[in-house]
């Protein structure tokens, strides 16, 4: 189900919000709008979803079950004012069918953490209140966000509630290359909080290491290739943590420079933003600007930045500093400033015996990155070891 409404058009709707507390009786549905959505029985069978093992508490979940999608935030407030003391709740958003409810994390996050507020400075929920009021609060809530979006409420004297349901600009996702893409990370990884984060998007965060393509990373976590491709990389996006993708042979891959380089020659403001990229994981004494210009221009047909640095322009930085050479090469790359070409080898029809136990099939034109990858080695070995062996012509595309 989606939104007629225009500013959250194409926008999947909840049909019901929940509030649910831990007895000692178990989970208790308490509330829910609209009245009827749930049974006691559909709740037990949600049970572990609804209040999960404290690990997972204060984290969003997500849940498909008979249909519907549920989105979750369990959170445990202690005290000794509480029975067992501890005082355990959750606020579900609830939709009929497999809907994409991504865009509602932050929105659910933001009710669970306020409510946490309310109880804490003033024992909201677990002194005796007025229940009409709240099922009033819930069903201001649920109209808000299914027909505008947005929710301004006053809850006490000195509580508002202010929510926004922020669509995902899908025009400007970044899609991976494919699976031996590498994702970058925006930020130091130690420092993200991964408590606004899924279970599923903090275990494959804890994976990437700006070294290891999708893959890998796919399988390390359990987690399907097309999911993290997508679904994942959207919400790390979101949340302003993944800068984007790069080929995993970033040394040995040729390159084009783009009409947009004279952003970099031009626009201060661009060369600072360049100059802060760098500045993350380097000693800006080791970056001049006019050096990293002069390697982008001197780029040649056929010719990868890394023999470039090697025999051409080794002074611009201390021999063995390859890791700036990658920052450059991915801030290049982001920017659309250079623009990765892959390359494909033309064989001759003699192709040793040894190359073609490693096709999968019979072809005249070969990807190298896709022959170095099923190997396990670097272009460099590929080459040495192989390709010497064969006639063949290059074409960069």
């Amino acid at each position: 189900m989606t939104s007629t409404n225009s500013i959250i058009e194409n926008f999947p709707i909840p049909s019901a919000i929940l509030f649910l507390e831990f007895t000692s009786l178990g989970p208790t549905l308490l509330h829910q709008a609209p009245l009827g959505y749930l049974t006691d029985e559909q709740i037990s069978r949600i049970q572990n979803f609804v209040f999960p093992p404290l690990s997972l508490f204060d984290r969003t979940l997500t849940l498909f079950h008979e249909n519907r999608k549920y989105i979750g935030h369990a959170k445990c407030i202690l005290g000794e004012q509480y029975k067992r003391n501890q005082y355990s709740f959750n606020c579900l958003l609830c939709f009929d069918g497999n809907l994409d409810v991504f865009p509602y994390h932050a929105v659910l996050t933001k009710i669970a953490n306020e409510f946490s507020i309310y109880e804490i400075e003033e024992a909201f929920f677990s002194s005796p209140y007025d229940s009409d009021n709240f099922q009033s609060i819930l069903n201001a809530i649920l109209h808000g966000l299914r027909t505008v979006g947005e929710v301004n409420l006053e809850i006490t004297d000195c509580n508002w509630l202010f929510l926004k349901v922020l669509p995902t600009n899908t025009d400007t996702l970044l899609e991976p290359i494919d699976s031996k893409s590498v994702p970058v990370i925006q930020h130091n990884i130690r420092t993200i909080t991964h408590t606004e984060l899924d279970l599923t998007i903090a275990e494959v965060l804890s994976h990437m290491d700006e070294i290891r393509p999708l893959s890998s990373i796919a399988k390390d976590s359990d987690v399907s290739l097309k999911e993290i491709g997508i679904d994942v990389s959207r919400h790390l996006q979101y949340y302003n943590i993944l800068q984007g993708f790069v080929p995993i042979f970033q040394y040995t891959n040729a390159y084009l420079i783009s009409p947009r380089i004279p952003l970099l020659l031009n626009s201060t403001e661009f060369q600072g933003e360049m100059l802060t990229y760098l500045r993350r994981d380097f000693d800006l004494q080791l970056v001049c600007i006019n050096e990293v210009i002069r390697l982008f221009l001197s780029l040649k047909h056929a010719q990868s930045l890394y023999q470039l640095y090697r025999l051409e322009l080794n002074e611009m930085l201390l021999l063995g500093q390859t890791a700036l050479l990658r920052r450059i090469i991915e801030f290049g790359i982001f920017k659309k400033i250079i623009i990765p070409l892959k390359e494909y080898l033309y064989l001759s029809p003699s192709v040793s015996s040894r190359l073609s136990g490693l096709l999968e099939r019979k072809e005249d034109f070969v990807q190298v990155d896709t022959l170095c990858w099923s190997q396990g080695g670097s272009h460099r070995d590929f080459v040495l070891q192989i390709l010497e062996e064969n006639e063949y012509t290059t074409l960069y595309v």
